[in-house]
């Protein structure tokens, strides 16, 4: 965005660079809702793996760790 705002205005494309600059303001605005939204989703998708059955403990293997635990 540096690089194109000073290219726009060595160009003396000023309409450009007062756009860019709106471009800027509304995409800083709103990256705290993308950014959380995106870790929201991944969260999300990663927790829905983790609980499909292939994914769980194998009950025998659970019970050969509470009871070594028990000992």
């Amino acid at each position: 965005m540096k690089i194109l705002a000073a290219y726009y205005s060595e160009a003396k494309l000023h309409s450009k660079v007062k756009e860019l600059e709106r471009l800027k303001k509304a995409f800083n605005s709103n990256l705290p809702d993308i950014v959380g939204k995106a870790k929201f989703l991944t969260d999300k998708s990663s927790l829905k793996k983790a609980r499909l059955p292939k994914n769980l403990p194998v009950e025998d293997d659970m019970r050969k760790f509470s009871g070594s635990r028990n000992q």
